[in-house]
């Protein structure tokens, strides 16, 4: 028997691993493959899905406030994964938001390029901490 693992939130790709709990049978692999198949299909979509979400918000909320001063990414998936901020602002031109793509690669503060009239910023977060203190003002009222 196989346990598959699944791993797709802070990668640039969603990456499947295959961890034997038993010793497995002759032709395991080749029950197995179809079952990876289907996961790395669906990992895929739903990281097109996240990315088409993030920028029909960020369209609507840029419309509504007339344009925006700055975009930030912030977080395990903003903070790490190159490969979702170039394609959520792949799509964001029109908002001034042309991407340097050496610069997001390296992660530097600042990914957009010189040109650009909207700011892209990749900013770390402890979101923990984010969160403990939401909680402890929450208490302490």
């Amino acid at each position: 028997m196989a346990r598959l693992n699944l791993s797709v939130m802070a990668t640039d790709r969603p990456r499947v691993s295959v961890m034997a709990l038993e010793r497995p049978r002759v032709n395991a692999m080749a029950t197995d493959r179809p079952r990876v198949s289907v996961i790395v299909t669906a990992a895929r979509e739903t990281i097109d899905v996240f990315v088409s979400r993030i920028q029909r918000e960020l369209g609507s909320l840029a419309a509504a406030l007339g344009g925006l001063d700055a975009f930030v990414f912030c977080g395990g998936i903003g903070e790490n994964s190159a490969t979702v901020r170039g394609r959520v602002c792949e799509r964001l031109g029109w908002l001034g938001i042309p991407l340097d793509a050496q610069r997001n690669a390296a992660t530097a503060t600042k990914i957009t390029a010189d040109t650009a009239t909207t700011p892209v910023l990749v900013i770390p977060t402890n979101e923990e901490i984010v969160l403990a203190r939401a909680v402890r003002a929450r208490l302490t009222r």
